[in-house]
């Protein structure tokens, strides 16, 4: 009969060195370029219909102009990202980009306040 192994007295550790909350598989962290990346704001960009079998060279196309690209949806014929608001004007010119709004965010109240 074999014997149980002993155990070293110390538990097992990771040896991840990672510090911080983990990060989904395969998610890009964003870029720290300094203050600038502070003042970027979501965008959904709306592709085109023409050019919906070319989204992965409209999204080269935005990241060139400044976005960061999230997600590309083909389905929707929609990209989300984040960009300096200074230059959805300039994402707008883009070849195969019908649109570009930018996120907007807003709080409703709770349900036992008075204002409903």
């Amino acid at each position: 009969m074999a014997q149980p192994r002993k155990s070293s007295g110390s538990p097992k550790r990771s040896s991840s060195k990672s510090k911080g909350p983990p990060s989904a598989k395969g998610a890009k962290r964003p870029s720290a370029k300094g203050p600038a990346s502070a003042k970027k704001s979501g965008v959904l960009v709306s592709v085109a219909d023409s050019h919906i079998d070319r989204m992965p060279e409209v999204a080269d196309k935005l990241r060139a102009a400044g976005l960061d690209v999230g997600h590309m949806m083909g389905m929707t014929g929609t990209i989300t990202g984040a960009v300096d608001p200074a230059r959805v004007d300039e994402l707008k010119g883009i070849a195969g980009v019908s649109g570009v709004e930018l996120e907007r965010s807003f709080q409703i109240a709770p349900p036992d306040s008075e204002i409903q």
